[in-house]
């Protein structure tokens, strides 16, 4: 009689590659998880009108929002935020767009490293191209 074996294999073991032992399967909350960072960077650097529209609503003062809107595509995202702003590097140009002391283009933003209070920030209004005079700082 032929016996058929119970064979039990780890989700871990499965979205590995063939050539590792695994199925071969591609993890789908790993999709997802690359899918919500791929949404999250558009929301925060499409020139779209979806994107333009959703940033109105969820970015305040280049910061996420902390309370409840109702929308699929930020409830999916918003946990993103910190991942792309922290992980993202800066190419200055002209620096005209980026806040000197708000925007992380010195790996942290200036007001975290100096820890200048919370109620100072909206006072500091300066861009990088401030600081810049003759294509030097």
């Amino acid at each position: 009689m032929n016996q058929r074996k119970l064979v039990t294999v780890s989700w871990q073991k499965m979205c590995l590659p063939l050539k590792e032992g695994g199925l071969g399967i591609r993890s789908l909350s790993s999709i997802n998880q690359g899918a919500n960072l791929k949404l999250c960077w558009e929301l925060l650097n499409s020139n779209h009108h979806r994107a333009i529209f959703l940033r109105s609503r969820v970015i305040k003062g280049k910061r996420p929002i902390t309370y409840h809107v109702f929308s699929s595509i930020w409830s999916s995202v918003k946990h993103k935020f910190h991942d792309i702003t922290c992980n993202s590097l800066w190419n200055l140009g002209n620096g005209q767009d980026i806040s000197f002391w708000v925007d992380n283009w010195c790996r942290e933003p200036l007001i975290n490293m100096l820890q200048i209070p919370e109620n100072i920030h909206s006072a500091l209004s300066s861009t990088v191209n401030m600081f810049i005079a003759n294509h030097e700082w």
